[in-house]
């Protein structure tokens, strides 16, 4: 058995040995949605538990109609990973209670309901799920009369064990950011590093250690992608990626909400997100007049996981990179504000200042470029996704706007570099690394052509999972076959300027390939089972878990081994002087014995 497999049997094990035995297992009602479009009925109470041990269901709810439901029935279907194993039908009539045959309007009814269910629900369900956070176990009531030709009720509602576990915690986003920010420290101090020392500005951008801060990004940028795809997945790897919906620029923050939505985001999104809110806790009127589509996967699942509005999701990016350009801008200057301290205090020389004050816009702009590039995924991902479901004639016409600048921009970077390159002058120019780096700057100078291939692996992974939004086995397929392609030219070119960079992108290649290989077996053409299912997911939890933690170790080596080189520089530059006194003394020695030496004539 590899290690890979015994550490993913190790998480199993150790999380069935914390759960407590199937037979204590009680689950209850965590989360609620609506999933029709109608305000017959609005609930006060509800109640759904399920005694695991006793294969029993508990069912209450309490509630008022504002229209006469005669002869009404209410379904239940129990889900597992949006797949029914259990499905039945009551007739209020038979239920021998008030107000249920007919349901009066504007009368409070309730239903009460004690059940056995089939032992064949338990067979389907692997008993080591129960000690698993983010169960995938779902219900869903529907209350509906011949009277009427539309239900009258649909919620579905998520169930759990009181007070369990989820892989979506801010813990595990919070160290993903703090990862980004320590990446982001160590260019910093490299970047001080070389304008302190003897290096210029296109050196000071090219002495970037991986992993760099793109490096980071698309990694994360990776494992949101990888739960946004319409596929069945394991409910704990769907939440597992939610914690990095914000490398996609899907992060949850009021004003975004109300700037995006013309300030009505509240409206907006109590309109189309889903209601997750703790039933046993709830005392006023469960909403029933603000759906949301229970059986939606995809991007758009992904984001109202999230509680985003998904009519917003491509507007909501590009504001989220408007403000980081905003933001870059504003440390920029601060920058050169500092140097220019720097200069005053003797701390730099004015001719290299003066160097600097020529260069610093297209540093810049060479930066501006790099977080463009950055967004480009994301942009591009959720304009095509707009476009296949436009809300306005106005956001579909600024999605292709952005599209023919980001088109312009890479083109024109495209060509100048081929220029430059052709007339020899692509790494002997200063100017240029600052200027198109961007693309080139990490490559062999023999293989700078290597950010051509680049681009198209980017811009087709975009496209993939922002055109193929309803295919998802279409989805995986593609993205397996570009990243298998992608790994290959890797090794074979291998196009960065050391082995060490060589392997470390190979290796995340090849993360990314065994990532979207598991995925392609949660297609529903596989027909993998639940048990199976939730391996691949635990598997994929394993994988990028890892790897996260791999990034976070060379990044604080990189730290570590940054402060250790500044301290080595500061003493060298300490024990210059003298030695250089030294030197000069010896000479004038050495010169003085060769005047005694020399024969008198």
């Amino acid at each position: 058995m590899n290690l890979k497999a015994k550490v993913l049997w190790g998480v199993v094990l150790l999380a069935c040995l914390c759960a407590p035995p199937v037979s204590a297992q009680v689950l209850s009602v965590q989360k609620v949605q609506a999933c029709d479009q109608t305000t017959d009925i609005k609930l006060y109470q509800l109640n759904l538990t399920y005694n695991v041990g006793a294969n029993t269901l508990y069912f209450y709810t309490d509630g008022e109609s504002n229209r006469l439901l005669p002869n009404a029935t209410a379904g239940l279907t129990i889900l597992l990973y949006g797949s029914p194993v259990y499905s039945t039908v009551f007739d209020l009539c038979s239920f021998n209670q008030p107000f249920l045959c007919p349901i009066q309007p504007n009368t409070q009814f309730n239903i009460t309901v004690n059940q056995t269910l089939p032992s064949s629900i338990i067979g389907q369900i692997p008993s080591f799920l129960f000690g698993l956070p983010d169960l995938g176990l779902q219900s869903k009531v529907t209350i509906k009369s011949p009277a009427v030709s539309n239900e009258s009720l649909c919620i579905v509602t998520t169930m759990a064990s009181p007070g369990a576990a989820s892989l979506q915690s801010p813990v595990a986003e919070w160290l993903s950011l703090g990862l980004l920010i320590g990446v982001i420290v160590n260019g910093l101090i490299s970047f001080v590093k070389s304008l302190l020392g003897d290096g210029s500005l296109d050196t000071a951008v090219s002495t970037t250690s991986f992993p760099r801060v793109t490096d980071v990004v698309l990694f994360f940028q990776y494992v949101s992608y990888t739960g946004q795809m319409s596929l069945s997945y394991p409910e704990l790897y769907r939440a597992f990626t939610l914690n990095f919906g914000w490398a996609m620029g899907l992060m949850n923050v009021p004003f975004i909400d109300n700037i995006v939505s013309g300030g009505s985001s509240q409206n907006e999104t109590t309109s189309t997100i889903n209601h997750l809110v703790n039933i046993m806790k709830r005392d006023a009127v469960l909403p029933m007049d603000t759906p949301a589509n229970a059986t939606v996967d995809g991007i758009k699942a992904y984001a109202e996981a999230l509680n985003l509005p998904t009519h917003y999701l491509f507007l909501r990016t590009l504001l989220v990179f408007a403000l980081l350009l905003a933001l870059l801008t504003v440390l920029m200057f601060l920058l050169w504000v500092l140097i220019g301290l720097l200069a005053i205090m003797a701390c730099l020389q004015w001719k290299k200042l003066r160097a600097y004050a020529v260069q610093w816009p297209w540093l810049y702009i060479g930066y501006a470029s790099r977080l463009a590039l950055m967004a480009l995924p994301p942009i591009l991902t959720y304009a095509c996704y707009q476009y296949l479901n436009p809300i306005s004639t106005v956001s579909t016409a600024l999605a292709c706007v952005i599209l023919v600048l980001y088109a312009i921009l890479l083109f024109a970077t495209t060509f100048f570099i081929l220029k430059a390159a052709r007339t020899e002058t692509l790494f002997t120019n200063t100017l240029n690394p600052l200027r198109y780096g961007y693309l080139y700057s990490s490559y062999r100078q023999v293989d700078y052509l290597f950010f051509l291939p680049m681009l198209v692996y980017t811009i087709a992974k975009a496209l993939v999972l922002g055109l193929a939004s309803s295919n998802g086995e279409a989805q995986a397929i593609a993205n397996l076959c570009i990243e298998v392609l992608f790994l290959v030219a890797l090794i074979f070119v291998r196009p960065y300027p050391n082995i060490k960079s060589n392997f470390f992108q190979s290796i995340m290649s090849l993360v990314r390939v065994i990532g979207f290989a598991l995925l392609v077996t949660c297609a529903t053409v596989f027909a993998v089972d639940v048990a199976t299912k939730t391996k691949l997911g635990l598997a994929l939890v394993v994988l990028h878990s890892a790897t996260g933690v791999l990034l976070y170790i060379l990044m604080i080596l990189n730290l570590i081994f940054g402060i250790l080189e500044g301290r080595k520089a500061k003493n060298n530059r300490k024990l210059a002087p003298e030695e250089k006194q030294n030197t000069e003394t010896d000479e004038s020695i050495h010169s003085a014995r060769s005047d005694e030496e020399v024969p008198r004539t």
